[in-house]
């Protein structure tokens, strides 16, 4: 991806090496982000199977006492449906990317999907002690989205922020 083509005039002849040059670059681009996605992938599936793994090993030479062995394993539990998600997160983007994942465009009230999700996410928002602050209309806010990939978007970015955010402190919805 590191050819480039000489430009000597700015004819057809010259349009069609700044067109590939471009396409070079942009081909170069793309690779780069394919190779970040397939490390960063690596490193956050290879985190949860080294907990999984340490547990499920330490239960079975007899470290973890019997008596722990079901708060490990819902750990344990937590790091599979976490690994999931991930996976499937994967997937998603490999359908996307080879145009098998279609995008249904249609009238949707985001006010409703931030409620969904909030709603969703309550029991998290609570037992982490985190203080939601919503400033949504009770009215309708129609926008031109897909419904489903709108509210993914929302659940990874106030699960993220759940999260990420300490004891006490507020999370900002609006």
């Amino acid at each position: 991806f590191d050819t480039r083509v000489e430009i000597k005039d700015n004819d057809e002849i010259g349009q069609l090496a700044k067109g590939f040059n471009k396409m070079a670059e942009d081909l170069k681009i793309a690779d780069a982000s394919k190779k970040d996605f397939v490390s960063n992938a690596a490193h956050e599936l290879r985190s949860p199977m080294t907990s999984i793994n340490g547990f499920v090993e330490g239960m079975l030479d007899g470290t973890i006492p019997k008596e722990k062995h079901r708060m490990y394993l819902e750990i344990v539990s937590s790091e599979v449906k976490r690994l999931t998600k991930l996976v499937k997160t994967m997937l998603d983007l490999s359908r996307i990317e080879s145009g098998r994942d279609k995008i249904t465009m249609k009238k949707t009230d985001i006010n409703e999907l931030i409620r969904r999700v909030i709603i969703r996410l309550s029991q998290k928002i609570e037992i982490k002690g985190i203080i939601p602050e919503i400033e949504i209309s009770d009215e309708p806010l129609y926008v031109f989205a897909d419904s489903d990939k709108i509210e993914q978007v929302l659940q990874n970015l106030i699960d993220n922020a759940i999260k990420f955010t300490a004891k006490d402190e507020i999370i900002y919805i609006s």
